[in-house]
């Protein structure tokens, strides 16, 4: 374990060598830190701290910028790191499905060694094949959806903060709700839901399930007409319960019907 540990602060150090402070970010940076201090002092448990950044890259054909987020699992590299990337220029479509089955085979192959510049490079070479053309892109029309997940419960703050920081990634707009059940409702285009509808469904859950999927067909000028939420946040409506882990779901309720999404709370609790 702690020769995975000095491996990836060994290649942290080096990304941030190569990129300048605007192109790489930490998401945070205590892990780096106590990484650091775990190994100066010879102490490294099973569970460390989980190193995860962001870089901005450009894809080199057509010129599109991306940002490529790369999180270490506790036993890289001899496992395979979660990487993923973020478009940044929302009038392009990407097929995130096809990049994604193509990503994790390269990540298969890199496995055992460090190889997050190898991901670096074949992502900036390869990242534009994945554009989609103009002629899959149904004109001026934009598909705006709007996804409601339900958990069997939300107590995990790693996922809470997953769930938030995709949603700048990509973004989404809505809410998160923790407790027992938990609740997600993300906004945005059909392509950027349904990678965080992919990201999600990598995680693990007792239970997880798409309760609600909304679609409206609209032009560029009538897409953020369609958002009920100016960004995505975690929603506090009270909680209930001997031990206060149940979400008030009467406030719930309310909350929805104030924002215009009556008859949504019925749906997602199939009342």
């Amino acid at each position: 374990m702690q020769s995975c540990l000095e491996q990836q602060v060994d290649e942290v150090e080096i990304i941030m060598s190569m990129f300048s402070a605007d192109e790489v970010a930490l998401r945070d940076e205590w892990c780096l830190k106590e990484s650091k201090r775990m190994l100066e002092a010879g102490y490294t448990p099973e569970e460390h701290p989980i190193i995860s950044y962001s870089l901005l890259l450009t894809l080199k054909e057509p010129g599109t910028p991306v940002k490529l987020f790369v999180t270490y699992q506790t036993e890289y590299p001899n496992v395979s790191p979660r990487c993923y990337i973020s478009i940044l220029d929302s009038s392009v479509k990407f097929d995130f499905k096809r990049f994604n089955e193509e990503l994790e085979e390269k990540l298969i192959e890199f496995q055992g060694c460090v190889c997050i510049s190898n991901v670096i490079d074949w992502v900036e070479t390869e990242g534009g094949n994945f554009i989609l053309s103009n002629e899959t892109r149904d004109g001026d029309k934009l598909i705006f959806v709007r996804e409601w997940f339900w958990f069997h419960h939300l107590y995990s703050k790693v996922k809470r903060k997953l769930i938030v920081g995709w949603s700048d990634d990509l973004n989404l707009t809505g809410f998160s709700l923790a407790g027992k059940p938990g609740l997600a409702c993300v906004e945005g285009t059909k392509e950027h839901v349904n990678e965080f509808s992919s990201r999600l469904r990598g995680l693990c859950w007792q239970k997880l399930s798409s309760r609600l999927v909304e679609t409206v067909e609209c032009s560029p000028e009538e897409f953020e007409k369609q958002r009920k939420f100016e960004k995505l946040y975690e929603w506090s409506v009270g909680s209930v319960g001997a031990r206060g882990n149940h979400p008030d779901l009467g406030n719930l309720r309310l909350e929805l019907e104030e924002r215009g999404l009556k008859g949504t709370f019925e749906t997602i609790f199939s009342l």
